[in-house]
C-alpha cells in the first residue's frame, strides 16, 4: 500500500487493531539514509575501526561474535557462506550515533509504550546490513512486540504464517509443548529441503521486500526472511494500544520486572496507552490461580486478594468432600500472610496454603506436627491435605493445601 493510499487512521483500523500485516511504501524515503551517498559507505567511512555484533557466526578472533565494519564489508564483497554472517546490531544508537539523525520511525508507527521502561528495556532496534543468502530463521518476535522493519538496498524474501500455526521443518525443544522452544533450520536450507514438499495450502504467505517498502509485522507471527541480494534496513519493535495487553501477559514470564513497572506507570499515570486505565491485571494473577503460579511475585501479590483465594477455599472444599449445599460468602471468611503462605479463616475451618517455591517440606512438618497432636483440644485436627490439581510441567507451581478443623473456643 503506498503512503498516499494510507492514512495513520486507515493503518491503526485496517491492520494495526487487527493485526493484519502489511507492506507499506515511500514511507521512509525522505531519510538521509536513503537519499545519501549510502549506508555502507557512511558506515564505512564513519566507524569503519567499530566492532559491531554478527550473526550466525564470526571468522575473526575479536569478541565471539563481533567483528569490524570494515573487515565485514571486505568479508561481504567474496563471500561464497551457504549461511553468511549478517551485520545486525541492536546497540547502534550508542556504537553509531550518528545514524540515529539519518532516519526516524515512520508516522504508522510513532506509540512505544515499551520505550517508557527507560535503559531498562530490553533489546528493540537493529540495523541489519547483510548479504545475499543470508536473514532469519523461523522466529516469533518476542514478548508479542509489533515490528516494522524498512528496507533502504536490495531486496527481502518473506515467509509468514499466522500465529496458530507452526512452520513445517521447525523441531520442538519441548516434549509438552511446541511454543516452548523451538529451532529451525537455516532460511537456505528451509527453501531448499522444506519448501518442495509442502502443498500450495501449506506453503506460508510469501512477498518481495523492495528498497523503499516498510514491513509492519504483528505481534506472534511466525516469519523467515532470505536476502536475495546484499541489504540494509532498520527494525523497531514496539508496543502499542493493541498489542499492550498480550505483551504484558508474555512479561509476566519472560520479564516480571518490566511487567510490575510497566504496571505501575499504568497506575500512576505516567504510560501513554489510553486504554490502560481499564485495565485490572489483576485478572493474570487470578488466570495464574486456576492455571498453576507462573512466578513466585504473582502468588506474594494474590494474597492480597481475598476473593480469589475464597474461590480457591470453595474448590478446596468440594475437593476434600467437605461442602454440600453450603455455600462459601466472601464476608465470611478473611485471609490473613505474613508474605508466604496464605491463611483463609472461616467460620468452622482455616484453609492453609502452601507454595513449594518458598519451602518444598514446610507443609508436611506441619501436617505431621498436627496428626501427632490431636488428642490435644487447641490444636486444629487436620482433615485433608493435598494439591488442588495435578500438574505435569515443572514450569507451574500450585498451592499445597492443608484443611483443618478449629475448636469452638
Amino acid at each position: 500500500t503506498h503512503k498516499t493510499d494510507l492514512t495513520v487512521s486507515q493503518f491503526k483500523q485496517k491492520h494495526a487493531k487487527i493485526f493484519k500485516p502489511t507492506v507499506i511504501t515511500d514511507c521512509h524515503s525522505h531519510w538521509p539514509l536513503v537519499t545519501g551517498e549510502g549506508p555502507r559507505k557512511i558506515l564505512g567511512d564513519l566507524y569503519g575501526d567499530s566492532s559491531v555484533k554478527v550473526a550466525p557466526r564470526c571468522f575473526t578472533n575479536a569478541t565471539p561474535g563481533e567483528i569490524k565494519v570494515k573487515d565485514w564489508l571486505v568479508y561481504a564483497q567474496g563471500q561464497h557462506d551457504e549461511d553468511p554472517m549478517d551485520l545486525a546490531d541492536s546497540d547502534f544508537a550508542e556504537k553509531f550515533p550518528a545514524l540515529t539523525h539519518l532516519y526516524s520511525v515512520p508516522e504508522y508507527f510513532p506509540d512505544d509504550i515499551y520505550g517508557k521502561l527507560g535503559e531498562e528495556r530490553p533489546p528493540f532496534r537493529w540495523i541489519t546490513m547483510s548479504t545475499d543468502r543470508s536473514g532469519s530463521t523461523w522466529h516469533q518476535d518476542p514478548s508479542a512486540t509489533v515490528a516494522w522493519n524498512a528496507l533502504v538496498e536490495g531486496r527481502k524474501r518473506w515467509a509468514i504464517y499466522p500465529p496458530e500455526v507452526i512452520p513445517p521443518g521447525m523441531t520442538s525443544l519441548s516434549k509438552q509443548s511446541p511454543f516452548a522452544g523451538t529451532e529451525s533450520p537455516t532460511q537456505l536450507q528451509w527453501y531448499l529441503e522444506v519448501y518442495p514438499m509442502l502443498s500450495d495450502e501449506e506453503k506460508p504467505i510469501e512477498f518481495i521486500q523492495h528498497p523503499g517498502e516498510c514491513v509492519y509485522m504483528p505481534p506472534n507471527w511466525w516469519h523467515m526472511v532470505l536476502n536475495l541480494e546484499p541489504t540494509f534496513s532498520v527494525t523497531h519493535n514496539y508496543v502499542d494500544e493493541f498489542n499492550y495487553v498480550d505483551c504484558m501477559k508474555d512479561l509476566l514470564f519472560d520479564d516480571i520486572e518490566a511487567f510490575y513497572k510497566l504496571r505501575a506507570m499504568n497506575r500512576d499515570g505516567s504510560g501513554n496507552n489510553p486504554s490502560a486505565s481499564t485495565i485490572d491485571f489483576m485478572e493474570y494473577v487470578d488466570v495464574s490461580i486456576k492455571e498453576g503460579f507462573h512466578h513466585p511475585a504473582l502468588l506474594i501479590e494474590s494474597y492480597d486478594q481475598v476473593e480469589l483465594w475464597v474461590d480457591v477455599t470453595r474448590k478446596a472444599l468440594q475437593k476434600a468432600e467437605l461442602i454440600g449445599s453450603e455455600e462459601v460468602r466472601e464476608e465470611d471468611y478473611h485471609c490473613i500472610t505474613q508474605g508466604q503462605n496464605p491463611t483463609v479463616i472461616g467460620k468452622e475451618r482455616v484453609f492453609k496454603y502452601y507454595c513449594p517455591i518458598f519451602s518444598i517440606d514446610s507443609s508436611d512438618r506441619e501436617i505431621f506436627a498436627l496428626k501427632a497432636l490431636t488428642d490435644v483440644k487447641e490444636v486444629p485436627n487436620a482433615i485433608a491435605d493435598g494439591n488442588l490439581r495435578e500438574v505435569e510441567t515443572e514450569l507451574v507451581f500450585d498451592p499445597k493445601l492443608v484443611a483443618k478443623i478449629v475448636e469452638d473456643n
